[in-house]
């Protein structure tokens, strides 16, 4: 007989309180505002932080201007962990550029 039909399951981890935020990208002389969703880091499987932007960001690396609810300040964005055809996820850090110590992010409770 044929293959037997059944039922797969899976589970899979998410970032515990991911939030909309948004990006501010300083080009070609303008600032253009993007939406991001900032997905928390997740320990149990070592993954960390992240955002989901437009893929119509640019280039990467680049350092961009985060803000959201608990977030706001300057990061780098240089990797990308996954990819789709509208989107990237990517990881970010605070940046460590040559700017103001007062403008590097921060986290706020």
């Amino acid at each position: 007989m044929g293959e037997d039909a059944g039922l797969q399951l899976g589970v899979q981890m998410l970032a515990s309180e991911p939030e909309i935020g948004t990006i501010l990208q300083h080009k070609e002389g303008q600032n253009v505002e993007e939406p991001a969703l900032v997905l928390p880091p997740v320990h149990a499987l070592h993954l960390p932080p992240s955002l989901v932007i437009p893929r119509q960001m640019g280039v990467l690396p680049q350092e961009v201007e985060l803000r959201s609810r608990r977030y706001r300040g300057l990061v780098d964005i240089s990797v990308i962990l996954e990819h789709t055809e509208a989107f990237h996820q990517v990881r970010h850090r605070p940046a460590t550029g040559e700017q103001d110590e007062s403008a590097r992010g921060t986290l706020s409770s």
